[in-house]
């Protein structure tokens, strides 16, 4: 299918998202999730539509389709106006498990007064913990958002966090 095509069918797709009635908005995000990686541009910028509903749905559909591109906005997103909303990208960030990890140990890095982005990324990082293999990793982050000073404590457990998984992955490469 020609990409001028695709993008069409994308945005159509995208336009129901917003349909008053359920199963219209139910087959968009199956068709979207299905489309995959192509569909991916146009979730992101609907992650910063106006409409809570059209955010919520395009943070679960990125989660469903995994692609680890939508990571960063998803990060960005844990800091929303609307509560569903970062509730819903944390659980996104989760399902994108390692590819996510990285955008947000340096949104904790970068940005622990947030309390919303710590909220967020603490329900991702625990669900993270059980379905990864990266809990030697997180446990020390999750802790740190239990001391009496979080903003100071998060950012140095997410900044070693992100240097053991820099190392990690160092090793990794084979030459």
């Amino acid at each position: 299918m020609p990409q001028a095509t695709m993008n069409k069918d994308i945005h159509a797709l995208m336009i129901d998202l917003d349909d008053k009635d359920i199963k219209v908005r139910q087959r968009a995000r199956q068709t979207l999730t299905a489309i995959g990686p192509p569909a991916v541009p146009q979730l992101i910028n609907a992650l910063y539509d106006p409409r809570d509903q059209i955010r919520w749905q395009s943070a679960l559909i990125l989660g469903h389709i995994g692609d680890g591109a939508a990571a960063p906005a998803l990060v960005k997103i844990l800091e929303d106006e609307a509560l569903e909303v970062r509730w819903r990208a944390a659980e996104s960030l989760a399902e994108l498990e390692c590819q996510a990890l990285v955008p947000l140990l340096r949104a904790l890095i970068h940005h622990p007064e947030s309390p919303w982005l710590r909220e967020g990324a603490h329900h991702a990082l625990r669900i993270l913990i059980i379905k990864s293999d990266l809990g030697e990793l997180i446990k020390p982050i999750l802790k740190a958002f239990d001391a009496i000073e979080p903003t100071i404590t998060i950012p140095i457990a997410a900044a070693t966090a992100l240097q053991k998984l820099n190392q990690r992955d160092a090793q990794n490469v084979k030459y």
